[in-house]
């Protein structure tokens, strides 16, 4: 299982920088039912992920 965090979401949905959104990309596309990701959200994180995507 692989942690994914607020940041490799936001690159990857964004797709606002090149590099780290490649990076984001490849890791979500390496995901599967034997090495799925885990994401946990609460209050802080959704704060984050607001004001990213947001702007």
């Amino acid at each position: 299982m692989i942690g994914l965090d607020t940041n490799v979401l936001a690159r990857y949905i964004m797709q606002d920088d090149p590099g780290q959104a490649s990076l984001a990309d490849a890791l979500m596309h390496s995901l599967n039912a034997e090495q799925p990701g885990f994401v946990t959200f609460d209050r802080a994180a959704a704060r984050d992920a607001g004001m990213v995507l947001i702007g």
